[in-house]
């Protein structure tokens, strides 16, 4: 999503502006190779929509808003189960750089698993109890996911935009957050530094094809 380029024409777009942004996504993808998406900062006017349907175009998607959301920042991560043991978290742990997302049967986030979770559930289980304490490693590893998971990880939709969330995510606690689908399934997992910082989107005015594309604030 990060390398992706909106091509857009002017607020009220006529048919003109329609065309151009088309023609110039069209030239950016064939000259340059990159994934450049003609869009439209307003509605059809009923000449451009009975142009388009004449000539059986896909016009260009809507953008009224080009800042950061959830879907830019998002790292899809391999999942566990609650049921699982923990060396299946653990062997995850260690590729992901310290994360194991927990899902449910159903596609949607149970838990993670980092480091501060395991903190926890070690001074819950271990620190009152003596006994716990000549635990073995290996019986450590076989207590089950849904044991040491954090249940309250937030969850944000991947097409939600950051900037509404800012507030909540700078007051929260946690480090790591869930990133959803419309339906509640599990996307990904995002990072606090990464929302806090989230690449900007690349838009280019539909120029002529022989000027290259300017990036635009969000």
């Amino acid at each position: 999503m990060a390398d992706r380029i909106y091509v857009t024409g002017h607020v009220n777009p006529d048919t003109d502006s329609i065309a151009a942004a088309m023609g110039y996504a069209w030239c950016l993808r064939e000259r340059d190779g990159v994934e450049a998406v003609p869009t439209r900062a307003g509605p059809y006017n009923p000449q451009t929509t009975w142009l388009l349907k004449r000539l059986e175009l896909e016009g260009p998607a809507l953008l009224t808003d080009a800042s950061p959301r959830f879907e830019s920042v998002v790292k899809r991560l391999d999942t566990t189960h609650p049921g699982q043991p923990m060396h299946e978290a653990w062997s995850i742990l260690t590729r992901t750089g310290g994360v194991t997302p927990v899902i449910d049967e159903d596609g949607k986030p149970f838990g993670i698993i980092n480091g501060v979770s395991l903190f926890d559930f070690f001074a819950k289980s271990i620190g009152p109890n003596p006994r716990a304490e000549e635990m073995k490693l290996s019986q450590l590893l076989d207590i089950p996911c849904r044991d040491v998971a954090d249940t309250t990880a937030p969850r944000f939709q991947a097409n939600a935009y950051i900037r509404d969330w800012l507030n909540r995510i700078l007051r929260d606690q946690h480090n790591d957050f869930f990133v959803v689908d419309e339906n509640g399934q599990y996307v990904g997992v995002c990072h606090q530094r990464d929302v806090l910082s989230p690449p900007r989107r690349r838009s280019a005015g539909s120029g002529p094809p022989s000027a290259p594309p300017r990036a635009l604030p969000p």
